[in-house]
């Protein structure tokens, strides 16, 4: 079962992917808000937590119900397969301190497994992975026009995308344990 299938989404439409935890300071409300400043793609979030709700009331508040998808849980053992049919994963966390600004979050190295093209929070190890092996864009957190850019850089051009999608190949047999 891929996200396309499941959520009837058109070969044509670009597919945004949020994977994780539904909890503050994850950058899911400014994730969510990018979609104002893109004209084509919806969001697909795979993930439960607190702050469910308080997303789907905004979801509602911003007209954006037919852009963006909750996913229910998946089974370990297809999440490759199912996140690996989005066309860009999405890592927003916020500069809210030391653990956030220097993480190193186990979904970016799934989305490189995925072959996932990636855009991130511009904080100095996901610019280091993602920046230098060239798989994606980076942005600031707090903007969602920033968000909202770095996802267009990736999806907008056909000859880049197929590029990170090539240099993914490289990453994953990098970055595997």
């Amino acid at each position: 079962n891929t996200i396309r299938k499941k959520f009837s989404i058109p070969d044509n439409t670009p597919v945004f992917l949020f994977s994780g935890g539904l909890v503050r300071k994850r950058g899911i409300e400014n994730t969510i808000l990018s979609l104002k400043y893109i004209e084509e793609g919806v969001l697909v979030i795979l993930g439960e937590g607190r702050l469910k709700e308080k997303l789907i009331q905004l979801i509602e508040d911003e007209a954006l119900t037919e852009r963006v998808f909750f996913s229910d849980f998946v089974p370990h053992t297809d999440v490759p397969v199912y996140i690996s049919s989005a066309n860009v994963g999405i890592l927003p966390y916020e500069n809210v301190g030391i653990n956030h600004y220097l993480c190193s979050p186990s979904k970016l190295f799934h989305y490189i497994m995925a072959e996932l093209p990636i855009v991130c929070s511009d904080f100095p190890f996901l610019r280091k992975v993602v920046i230098e092996n060239d798989l994606g864009a980076t942005f600031d957190p707090s903007e969602p026009e920033s968000i909202a850019n770095a996802i267009e850089s990736v999806v907008s051009n056909k000859m880049r995308y197929e590029q990170i999608k090539s240099n993914l190949l490289g990453a994953k047999k990098r970055y595997c344990w």
